[in-house]
């Protein structure tokens, strides 16, 4: 039963974040999350803000983390790298204490781009969250 409750709550939590992103004209790129769409979201967490609104992100990293998985024992972190203002904060475990009322933006870089800028070690993404000031 608390299974059952709990996927109808994130469902309608779903449809809300959609909805309140469709109505809004301000709205980021795939790859960005704008201070517009967070301040419509009910997410709590930079993570939940994700779920909710662009879960296909987790989705890309985390397929990107099981297509080099085998690849660990080389020298290769799979693992989603967290930065905010532009320092190395953690892995996506990381996104669940930084709280939503803080975030300006949330954007992601796939590997090539967060490789490109940060270097090596990040086979599964980056995201980037700036703190609003």
């Amino acid at each position: 039963m608390g299974r059952y409750f709990h996927l109808l709550f994130m469902a309608v939590f779903i449809v809300h974040c959609a909805a309140t992103t469709e109505m809004n004209s301000s709205k980021g790129s795939r790859y960005v999350i704008t201070l517009e769409e967070i301040q419509g979201c009910s997410g709590t967490t930079a993570l939940e803000v994700i779920q909710l609104l662009r879960p296909e992100l987790l989705d890309k990293a985390q397929r990107r983390i099981n297509i080099m998985g085998s690849m660990r024992d080389g020298g290769v972190s799979p693992d989603v790298m967290v930065y905010v203002n532009g320092i190395r904060y953690g892995g996506k475990e990381s996104l669940e204490t930084i709280a939503a009322e803080q975030i300006g933006e949330i954007m992601y870089l796939n590997p090539s781009e967060a490789t490109g800028r940060f270097g090596s070690n990040h086979a599964g993404g980056a995201f980037l969250i700036t703190i609003k000031k």
